[in-house]
């Protein structure tokens, strides 16, 4: 039988979970309600509440940014803590595997307070010790005929890139880790931090945008979305006009599985 890590600790951070939505579970508090909530019901178990703790983010032995923990209950051990006001999906247990193999905590615990009753899920650390690799994974079909000689060559970064830090983090992230990639590979790639908006030949404003573009022809927008709806594509499409770009694609880091998208005029 495996060994259960921190099991006092672990015991009364369940008990502050259930004491908190007995409670307030009918009031439909915001996650910043619940984690209010939740540092009082710890703090009277002796437990430090560390709240919205932030984090180096690094690939590769480069920084992309840093983010932010929910919470990291404290007595002699350390758990880190995923609030979410809403039922647990897949998506959630990925990003709080990520949150440890960056943190080095050795354990964390998803939990739901949204709903009858309290929905929580044990997650032990196995993988800070090491990374897995991302494989030479098959490239799509629509980027292999958009670009035959880096399609392969692109699909494999962004694969090591997923693999490397996982769903969970921002936009930003990703692009940097991108980049980073991208320089370890010698792929040839211009970074376009914004574009000035036009209306019938007058310029309007510039605007931020998360843009690579890969061999001078080729627009590559990494994301983290939920859904690569047909509004995001049609937005790509409107940067490719301006770009003066006939075909670019979106990856999205969001999920478990990378997905890409076309984008075309």
């Amino acid at each position: 039988m495996a060994q259960i890590i921190y099991p006092k600790l672990s015991y009364d951070v369940q008990g502050a979970f259930f004491e908190a939505h007995n409670a307030l579970g009918h009031f439909g508090l915001s996650e910043a309600g619940w984690e209010e909530a939740l540092s009082i019901a710890l703090g009277d178990r002796g437990i430090v509440a560390h709240r919205q703790v932030e984090f180096a983010l690094h690939y590769k032995g480069r920084r992309v940014g840093r983010f932010f923990v929910d919470m990291i209950a404290e007595r002699d051990e350390q758990i880190l803590l995923e609030l979410k006001k809403v039922a647990l999906m897949p998506v959630h247990l990925a990003k709080i595997i990520a949150y440890l193999r960056v943190t080095d905590i050795q354990l964390g615990i998803l939990v739901s307070f949204g709903g009858r009753r309290v929905d929580y899920q044990r997650v032990p650390n196995r993988v800070s010790a090491r990374i897995a690799t991302a494989g030479n994974p098959l490239p799509p079909s629509f980027l292999r005929a958009m670009e035959p000689r880096l399609a392969q060559e692109l699909w494999t970064a962004f694969g090591e890139v997923h693999v490397g830090l996982g769903p969970g983090f921002m936009h930003m992230h990703y692009r940097r880790a991108c980049q980073v990639e991208l320089r370890l590979r010698q792929v040839p790639f211009e970074k376009i931090n914004e574009v000035v908006v036009q209306f019938r030949g007058q310029p309007i404003e510039r605007c931020e945008v998360p843009l690579l573009i890969v061999g001078g022809r080729l627009l590559v927008v990494p994301l983290a979305v939920l859904t690569v709806t047909p509004w995001i594509v049609e937005r790509y499409r409107q940067f490719l006009k301006l770009l003066d770009i006939s075909e670019g694609l979106i990856v999205n880091f969001y999920s478990k599985e990378l997905e890409a998208v076309r984008v075309a005029l």
